[in-house]
């Protein structure tokens, strides 16, 4: 003290601003430290990025608002979950996985579309088409659907709905979600216009009722969902295929030539092209994961709306027609499922 009193008073101006600075420049890298996830490598994230993110974070602090930046949602500036995107995301078509902050896994997100026919849509020649988000709990196991429009943000929605509390889905809010929400869209989309025969009838049903009433040779027949718990449901199509347990009503998807349901492989779907007669034709060959072929379906052309499945167990044929041709795979394999073939 009596030291300091006798120094020159540059000296003391000068120390006091040091410290200061070294204070400013510490609370600085905390700051900053702090915003920053533990996932991220700080050498694989460049300048302007960890720029960028600061500034985002900034801005969801000072207007108290809802952002992402490095994988992280921040809700008034506080980090509140992770949102990675999942690798079974295909081009622009995205899916992402929910963490908590210490990396509990919590939410599937994942998507779905259909074309839907509307007459009013004449710039489209009356087809609609209906995107919509798919929420899988992944604790719980309960899902629930939400339209996807331009400008909704997913971190948005999990926010709002206070959809994670503590780390952990805040289930109160959860299952009030996905009672609000339901399931209409997958529903809809199971009553996709199509045209269903047994045994070489050709008929047609537009909007089939969602549980059918069996399935007469030649003539007209519903497309039956069948769900759990369905006392109904028809006894599985072979003694010898070992079907995969699942929930069958959860929704299907289609990676690669890899079909999954319940977030269970079920399944495989490949496809090969065979000349016949001068004619070139599509096979998609169906199989469960040990290798076992249920199904074989056949068109007269790649673009084909029209296919032929023969199903192996009973030596059934399918005339299965579509208005439309994509997501052939995963609507054909639907109805495989449906019927208790897949």
């Amino acid at each position: 003290m009596v030291g300091q009193m006798y120094k020159p008073i540059f000296f003391r101006k000068f120390g006091d601003y040091f410290t200061i600075y070294i204070y400013y420049i510490m609370k600085q890298l905390l700051m900053l430290l702090t915003l920053l996830i533990p996932v991220v490598i700080l050498a694989q994230v460049s300048p302007a990025k960890l720029k960028e993110h600061y500034k985002k974070v900034q801005q969801s602090r000072e207007k108290n608002k809802v952002v992402t930046s490095l994988d992280t949602i921040f809700v008034g500036g506080t980090p509140y979950a992770l949102m990675i995107e999942d690798e079974s995301s295909v081009l622009w078509v995205k899916n992402y996985m929910i963490y908590g902050l210490d990396g509990t896994d919590l939410i599937f997100i994942s998507n779905d579309s259909y074309d839907k026919p509307n007459p009013a849509m004449t710039s489209t020649n009356g087809i609609e088409k209906v995107s919509y988000r798919i929420f899988k709990f992944l604790e719980s196991e309960e899902e629930c659907e939400i339209r996807w429009t331009i400008g909704l943000d997913l971190d948005e929605v999990i926010a709002k709905n206070n959809l994670i509390k503590d780390n952990g889905i805040n289930q109160e809010a959860a299952h009030k979600f996905v009672i609000k929400n339901g399931k209409k869209f997958s529903e809809e989309k199971s009553r996709i216009t199509m045209t269903v025969s047994t045994n070489g009838g050709n008929v047609g049903n537009q909007y089939a009722n969602h549980y059918g009433n069996g399935y007469a040779n030649g003539t007209n027949v519903n497309v039956n969902i069948n769900t759990n718990g369905n006392k109904n449901a028809p006894a599985p199509a072979s003694s010898n295929a070992v079907l995969v347990e699942r929930n069958r009503s959860a929704h299907l998807y289609v990676f690669g030539n890899k079909l999954q349901q319940d977030l269970k492989d079920i399944g495989f779907a490949n496809e090969k092209t065979e000349l016949a007669n001068g004619k070139s034709y599509k096979v998609i060959t169906f199989s469960l994961p040990d290798g076992t072929v249920i199904a074989e379906a056949k068109g007269e052309s790649f673009n084909s709306k029209t296919m032929i499945v023969t199903t192996i167990s009973d030596h059934k044929r399918h005339t299965i027609t579509y208005d439309f041709v994509n997501k052939q795979i995963e609507n054909l394999a639907q109805y495989l499922i449906d019927h208790y073939y897949l």
